[in-house]
C-alpha cells in the first residue's frame, strides 16, 4: 500500500518579498502535473515490481536507473554546472569589452561577402579572439 500527501496552501506562497496569489489557472496546473506524476508513478511501480520478481528481490541499481531516469539531484547540479559556465563565459566577454573599449580598440564586424584578404584577415583575427577566449574558459573553470 501506497500514501501520499498534497498539501497546498489556499492563498499563495512567499516568492522573495513578495506573496504570490495562486489564481484558478496555477490550481489546474498543479493538478495537472500531480495526475501525470500519478501515472509516471503507476507505470514505474510496475516495471519495478517486474524486475523485483525476475531478479528476485534483488533490484540492480542500472535497471533502477533505467527506468526512474536521471536524479532530481544530478539534474540540479549539472544545471548549475552548466549555469556557472555560461555566467563565467558572459563575465569574460563583458571583461573583454570593457578592456577594450579602455585601450580604445573597439572592433566591429562586418559581415564577409567574399574571401578577399581583407575579410581573410577579419576571419582570422575573429578565431585569434575565439580562441584566446577558450583558452581564457579552460584555465578559469580548472
Amino acid at each position: 500500500m501506497n500514501s501520499f500527501t498534497l498539501e497546498n496552501s489556499f492563498y499563495g506562497y512567499d516568492y522573495g518579498p513578495e506573496t504570490r496569489v495562486y489564481l484558478q489557472s496555477d490550481y489546474q496546473a498543479i493538478g495537472s502535473a500531480f495526475a501525470r506524476t500519478l501515472n509516471d508513478y503507476r507505470v514505474c511501480l510496475a516495471q519495478l515490481q517486474q524486475e523485483m520478481l525476475l531478479s528476485k528481490g534483488w533490484l540492480k541499481p542500472i535497471k533502477l536507473k533505467e527506468i526512474t531516469g536521471i536524479p532530481a539531484a544530478e539534474m540540479i547540479a549539472n544545471g548549475l554546472k552548466q549555469d556557472k559556465i555560461r555566467k563565467k563565459k558572459e563575465e569574460y566577454i563583458r571583461k573583454y569589452h570593457s578592456r577594450m573599449a579602455k585601450e580604445g580598440k573597439g572592433f566591429t564586424i562586418a559581415p564577409i561577402t567574399s574571401a578577399n584578404s581583407t575579410n581573410a584577415k577579419q576571419v582570422e583575427s575573429l578565431k585569434q579572439i575565439s580562441n584566446t577566449a577558450a583558452r581564457k574558459l579552460a584555465r578559469d573553470s580548472s
